[in-house]
């Protein structure tokens, strides 16, 4: 019988149903899959035949994980040299089966459920904030799940979004980018379609309230607010006008606009001044002068004649450059400080009480002011920045841009830390608020990718030639050596090692005597010296702190829930 982590790759494989048939909705191409297939395999695909070898290999190995009773798995972690590799989590508490070495791998930990078949595709799932993620030759496709809202992309080409149907009016949208948008909505008063270049009539785009156009980008109106203003051959021609508003241009030879000050009612039902301003421009962009938010506090103009003479002029702020911006001077009243480049950004000066700064560009240079610092030698070989506030404080340090990075964030409450380092290509280390630690030897992509997660969830496995962890809370660590060629666990209770992919194993429980194992040959002494060591370790998150509601660590949780804040409108 089955237990729930067979349950849990049923639902993985259900997922990839489901995103089939949301594609298939669409794309007619792709209605002749089969059903639980992801992908479509072109005739005689040899990469196909040896993809079902794999995937079954995978699959049979974790339907024989599943069906294994829980208690026979803690006690005697299989080894079955580099096809097949069980041992515990350190990160979290669970377990992790790894297969054909670094090529597949299952993971389940009290907050998540992981699969991957490397490259290929991987599969992530964290019930404690509702949120699953499927990746296919990333950043090639992508899928993301958080409650009741779904999306999937395909190289940001194809994109695909279904609204929480928890909302009044929940939408849909469909987009092929750059030549097809659609949007449908429960109550059909926010539908919209535009198809490039011949006619689109669409809301909340492209930075408007609303737009249409006719064979772009011979015309095209949009809204922004009051706002309309009306393209012709784009960008070069276009009117606008609204209550107050009047201008056109003929760019870049000549254009102007103007809006008079009047009232408007903000969001709370308030009667606020709704600013004035005007802009003329001629030869774009060698003249212009331009007068912005008149009749409030923060009114500004701008005159320029490039590159001779520039000034703005503020409330707070005087700037004014000859021969920008290489000769320039800053007067900044609010923050009470006068700063000098000459030339900028080479040599540069100011002195206050709310800023120090000396820039000898690019030797040396030093920047001071509430909050913030930051430091360069030899740029761009040292560079350092340094943020805080009430609470937290973060320095940055970094090294010929991505050669070297280390970034650390520290409580000033109670001086935990969490920091990560990396030098590109040989490791990156990381450390968390709990002070559980983690090192990766090599680290070929993961620095040139801003979504650092998913470039090591689905390939960092592949060149990982050794890895480490350590938990603190729980006394457990663990090495790894050329995809688990050599292994070490350590645990309160016991070491185990594992050498030549499981052909010699070591076990050393709390009699400190030595067990061994050879050529995978079943070891009674060995099996039992296992039990009595899984017996007398008890729970084995017994130690690790908890917080929240029945025993779930919430702050782990909230470390997850802001990882996938920070993926959110990834992009390859």
């Amino acid at each position: 019988m089955l237990n729930g982590d067979a349950v849990g790759h049923i639902r993985g494989v259900a997922g990839c149903v489901e995103i089939r048939r949301s594609v298939a909705a669409w794309i007619p191409p792709v209605r002749g899959l089969p059903p639980g297939t992801c992908f479509r395999e072109g005739p005689g695909s040899r990469m196909g035949h040896w993809f079902r070898i794999a995937l079954w290999v995978m699959l049979a190995g974790w339907g024989a994980h599943a069906a294994t009773p829980p208690e026979v798995v803690s006690e005697a972690p299989l080894q079955a040299g580099p096809l097949f590799t069980e041992f515990p989590t350190v990160w979290a508490s669970g377990r992790k089966t790894e297969i054909l070495g670094p090529l597949a791998m299952w993971e389940r930990t009290e907050d998540e459920r992981n699969w991957g078949l490397y490259p290929l595709m991987s599969y992530q799932s964290a019930p404690i904030v509702e949120v699953e993620e499927l990746d296919v030759l990333y950043p090639l496709f992508t899928w993301r799940k958080q409650g009741t809202e779904s999306r999937w992309q395909f190289l940001q080409f194809l994109n695909f979004a279904g609204a929480s149907y928890q909302s009044e009016d929940p939408v849909v949208r469909r987009t092929v980018f750059p030549f097809y948008f659609q949007q449908k909505s429960r109550s059909g008063t926010n539908d919209y379609i535009a198809v490039l270049p011949f006619y689109g009539h669409a809301r909340n785009r492209m930075f408007r309230d609303e737009f249409n156009f006719y064979m772009f980008p011979l015309y095209l109106e949009s809204r922004k607010g009051e706002l309309v203003t009306r393209n012709y051959v784009m960008p070069f021609v276009h009117t606008r006008h609204g209550p107050g508003w009047d201008g056109w241009q003929v760019w870049p030879l000549f254009g102007w606009e103007k809006k008079e000050i009047g009232w408007t009612t903000n969001h709370l039902g308030d009667r606020v001044v709704s600013p004035g301003g005007g802009k003329v421009f001629a030869l774009w962009p060698f003249f212009f002068d331009e007068k912005l938010r008149l009749g409030t506090p923060q009114a500004t103009t701008n005159f320029a004649i490039l590159p001779f003479y520039s000034r703005q002029r503020g409330t707070n702020l005087h700037q004014t450059s000859v021969l920008w911006p290489f000769f320039s001077r800053t007067e900044d009243r609010s923050k009470g400080f006068v700063e000098w480049g000459a030339p900028w950004p080479f040599i540069g000066w100011a002195d206050s009480t709310n800023k120090m700064s000396r820039r000898f560009f690019p030797f040396y240079g030093v920047a001071k002011a509430p909050g913030v610092e930051s430091r360069l030698v030899m740029w761009p070989f040292y560079t350092h920045r340094k943020a805080e506030n009430g609470a937290m404080r973060r320095d940055r340090w970094r090294t010929a841009f991505f050669l070297y990075d280390d970034v650390r964030l520290q409580s000033k409450e109670d001086g935990r830390y969490r920091r990560e380092r990396a030098l590109w290509p040989f490791f990156v280390w990381k450390r968390d608020l709990d002070g559980r630690e983690r090192l990766q030897v090599l680290e070929l992509l993961e620095t040139f990718f801003r979504n650092r997660e998913s470039v090591q969830r689905n390939y960092s496995p592949l060149w990982a030639l050794y890895r480490a962890e350590n938990n603190p809370n729980t006394g457990q660590s663990s090495e790894s050596v050329l995809w688990n060629l050599h292994r070490r666990d350590v645990s309160p209770s016991q070491v185990r090692t594992s050498s030549l992919f499981g052909l010699i194993q070591t076990l050393r429980g709390a009699d400190d005597r030595l067990h061994w194992k050879w050529l995978w040959i079943p070891n009674a002494h060995f099996r039992e010296a296992s039990s009595r060591a899984a017996a007398s370790a008890g729970p084995r998150d017994a130690s690790r702190p908890t917080s929240g509601f029945g025993g779930v660590d919430t702050a782990r949780g909230a470390e997850r829930l802001e990882s996938l804040s920070r993926r959110q409108g990834e992009a390859p």
